[in-house]
C-alpha cells in the first residue's frame, strides 16, 4: 500500500500502463498497488512564535501557508497572534497605525 500522492510516481515507474480487461496467461503473477489515500501530517502549533520560527516549522512539516498581518497593541511586532488550519493561515502582529 502506498499514499495517493505516490500513485502517479509508481505508475510512471511501471510502464506500460495496464488497460482494463488486459489478458494475461492463466497462473501469471499480477501486482496490484493499493492507495492508502493522502498522506497526513500534523500541523505544528505556531502561536506565540516569531514569524521566522513559525515559517520554518510549517516548511519542515511540508505545509503550504499564508501570512496575514494584523495590528496589535498587546503582542510584540513579528510574533504569531493566531493560526487557522484550512487553509493554513498565520496572523503576524504589526504595530498599530
Amino acid at each position: 500500500m502506498v499514499f495517493g500522492n505516490e500513485i502517479q510516481r509508481i505508475h510512471h515507474r511501471h510502464e506500460p500502463p495496464y488497460q482494463a480487461n488486459f489478458k494475461v496467461k492463466e497462473g501469471s503473477q499480477v501486482k496490484v498497488v493499493i492507495s492508502k489515500g493522502q498522506e497526513k501530517t500534523k500541523v505544528p502549533k505556531v502561536v506565540g512564535m516569531k514569524q521566522d520560527e513559525a515559517v520554518k516549522a510549517l516548511e519542515e512539516a511540508k505545509l503550504k501557508y499564508e501570512i496575514v498581518e494584523e495590528a496589535s497593541k498587546k503582542v510584540e511586532e513579528g510574533y504569531v497572534i493566531s493560526q487557522e488550519t484550512a487553509p493554513i493561515t498565520i496572523t503576524i502582529s504589526r504595530p498599530p497605525k
